[in-house]
């Protein structure tokens, strides 16, 4: 599978309601660049590739961000249970 597959792929499962688990851009100045985010997808646009979410991140939460494909890592579809009432 090339990388535009696995692009694609990703970009056809990023659909509203979708826990997503992102790393923050370098451009976002993070303390901690390693650190992974957990979010809901409330919006996708698939021109751009970019995601509206809200922040499920204790502290954070219903914080909206503007997060791009290249930064999502994987789609959370085990059994994680998340508060989604955001």
């Amino acid at each position: 599978m090339t990388r535009m597959q696995r692009l694609h792929l990703r970009d056809e499962q990023i659909t509203p309601g979708v826990i997503v688990v992102y790393k923050l851009r370098p451009d976002q100045r993070p303390r901690h660049p390693e650190k992974e985010w957990c979010g809901k997808v409330l919006s996708y646009d698939k021109v751009y590739h970019r995601a509206m979410v809200v922040s499920l991140e204790e502290g954070y939460e219903g914080s909206e961000e503007d997060v791009w494909l290249e930064q999502i890592v994987r789609i959370e579809t085990s059994a994680v249970t998340w508060n989604t009432t955001i």
